[in-house]
């Protein structure tokens, strides 16, 4: 109970420094909070409210940090972070999301380097994942800790019949529009056109699965690219330039978004190419596409 009681000190002082600067408070997070750390008697808190991936990003360096000082994460709590996808308060997200790490969750790999920039989804995904991380380290890591509970699984395979993606022949495509502008240089639709084009032209595919938080960009899509692409209309779209958990009247059931989320990036995965942009999502797509051995292009 103290223990819990120290964390919500520490997210109210997290809150606080966010209204007062989110400089400083995004340096609270990385050395009071990550490093000293979420860690307690084997679980590790997730302290961070922000997008799905972007939480999913912090959590994945909480882990790596505690593995660094030599502690095994049994468990992760998120009852106090992630709370856009929460349908009520003090509920973990993530026990919906992931099963249970196992009873012996240690690495049995060697501990990362902590001087690792933390900031990865702003780099090169194939850089990052083959060699930075490692696929052993990133398969170790989404087997034990994000192993997805079966309720994102029967999602995951209602995506991937639907749209026929495990048939080899699509290429996914990945641009997050409202916010992004302000963390990413967006690049122009042309580029994402013009490698689209070339995989056209080269017979590497047959059709595309635009997914975008942007509507613009999913009509420009179909406009250009007509019955060859597809896009998945369970999940919502906007006209705004609002993060889409923070517009209001798009999302009812926020437990169910959220499980929708994960279950398009597995889902997505499967594609034969993923082009995405530089974000968080585009970091656990590319992640997990990788492990399958998909090809992977990024823009910027």
């Amino acid at each position: 109970m103290k223990n819990l009681a120290l964390m919500y000190v520490r997210r109210f002082v997290l809150q606080i420094l966010f209204q007062l600067s989110p400089q400083r408070a995004h340096f609270y997070v990385r050395y009071a909070v990550l490093e000293r750390n979420i860690q307690i008697d084997g679980t590790l808190f997730v302290l961070h409210n922000a997008g799905l991936f972007s939480c999913f990003m912090t959590t994945m360096w909480g882990v790596i940090e505690a593995t660094y000082h030599g502690h095994a994460v049994q468990q992760i709590d998120s009852r106090l972070g992630i709370q856009a996808f929460t349908n009520s308060s003090n509920q973990s997200i993530w026990n919906i999301l992931f099963n249970a790490p196992p009873k012996s969750a240690k690495s049995k790999l060697d501990p990362l380097p902590i001087n690792i920039n933390p900031f990865y989804h702003h780099g090169t995904y194939v850089d990052i994942v083959q060699r930075h991380l490692g696929i052993d380290w990133m398969r170790w890591y989404f087997t034990t800790y994000m192993s997805p509970s079966e309720r994102v699984l029967e999602r995951s395979r209602f995506f991937a019949d639907k749209y026929s993606i495990r048939h080899g022949d699509s290429a996914a495509v990945l641009i997050r529009g409202t916010d992004k502008h302000t963390e990413v240089t967006p690049v122009g639709l042309s580029a994402y056109f013009a490698i689209v084009d070339h995989l056209f032209a080269a017979g590497d595919i047959q059709k595309i699965i635009i997914q975008t938080d942007q509507r613009q960009y999913r009509d420009a899509f179909i406009a250009q690219y007509g019955v060859r692409c597809e896009y998945l209309s369970e999940l919502p779209v906007t006209k705004g330039s609002i993060v889409m958990h923070d517009t209001v009247g798009i999302i009812s059931d926020r437990e169910s978004f959220a499980v929708d989320l994960y279950a398009m990036c597995l889902a997505l995965s499967e594609s034969k190419v993923v082009i995405t942009c530089t974000s968080n999502v585009g970091f656990f797509l590319s992640a997990h596409a990788l492990i399958r051995g998909s090809r992977v292009i990024q823009l910027p």
